[in-house]
């Protein structure tokens, strides 16, 4: 049974590893992103992670004489327990506490750290001043000459694995030409 959230720590270090290969198992069941192609194989990880010196949110969690099998277990049980605390905990409260409109970057640049893994490529975001990040967070919105028009927009942030500060606004679509 894992007793805290164990989840950070344990794909923080199999990311930190490459990653895991899916070895003789489906894609499909290695939980939270931590699959990639050029990962680790699925029994070296089965026998080092439990060791304390390299991991010590995984010792206990398996045997390493279990094998692979094990630790897959082990690490489907942490992701399905990390989401469990995620819905149930702070984001929810986050959420509910914020004014319509804002919301934290930090949230998601820790979604999209989650599902990239380590071709997360934040440096986009990093060069944007804190005014956009302020923008962004809050939703205020900001007024822009588009077309010789005053418009108004709202900073938003894309969800790839490279992800850039982008405005949104609304045009008034004045002509559709047909493509056949």
């Amino acid at each position: 049974m894992i007793a805290a959230d164990a989840w950070p720590e344990l794909s923080r270090y199999v990311r930190s590893r490459g990653g895991l290969s899916a070895g003789s198992w489906s894609v499909d069941l290695i939980p939270g992103g931590l699959y990639r192609r050029g990962g680790v194989a699925p029994d070296v990880l089965a026998v080092e992670m439990p060791i304390v010196s390299e991991c010590p949110a995984a010792v206990g969690l398996w045997d390493p004489g279990e094998g692979s099998e094990a630790m897959l277990s082990a690490l489907q049980l942490a992701w399905e327990g990390h989401r469990r605390v995620q819905a149930e905990s702070g984001s929810r409260r986050v959420s509910a506490a914020m004014a319509r409109g804002q919301r934290r970057l930090s949230d998601h640049v820790d979604r999209l750290a989650e599902r990239w893994g380590d071709r997360l490529d934040l440096s986009s975001i990093r060069a944007a001043g804190d005014e956009v990040v302020r923008l962004y967070e809050t939703g205020d919105r900001v007024q822009l000459k588009v077309g010789g028009e005053v418009r108004r927009a709202t900073v938003g942030c894309t969800s790839g694995a490279r992800p850039e500060f982008v405005y949104l606004l609304s045009l008034p679509v004045l002509e559709v030409a047909e493509v056949a």
